[in-house]
């Protein structure tokens, strides 16, 4: 199989107009700052973080799926799904909050 990175993301949700969207998801409680991205309830630091593991995908599809599709250009999307918590606005580095669902989207 060679040294290739499969991704992380949990699903893949494909679609033959819109493209793909990366889905990590992650139950529980988690805190993010300066100590990462970590469990509320045990301080366990999670790394690589949701994003970083739905972007491996992303490297997955860009480099095993375009190719053999053909196609120049495939919409991706990524997201972390976090629906056992209400997500703080001060959670995460800048930019994160637009990639995640958490439990008020349910």
């Amino acid at each position: 199989m060679g040294n290739r990175d499969w991704g992380e993301a949990d699903f893949m949700l494909l679609h033959p107009d819109f493209g793909v969207v990366g889905v990590e998801a992650k139950g529980g409680t988690y805190l993010w700052d300066a100590g990462g991205f970590r469990k509320a309830n045990s301080n366990e630091v999670i790394d690589p973080d949701p994003i970083s593991q739905a972007q491996s995908t992303r490297n997955f599809v860009f480099n095993e799926v375009r190719p053999r599709l053909g196609g120049p250009f495939i919409p991706y999307a990524l997201v972390a799904a976090l629906p056992d918590m209400v997500v703080p606005e001060e959670f995460g580095p800048a930019g994160f909050l637009r990639n995640i669902f958490d439990r008020r989207a349910l």
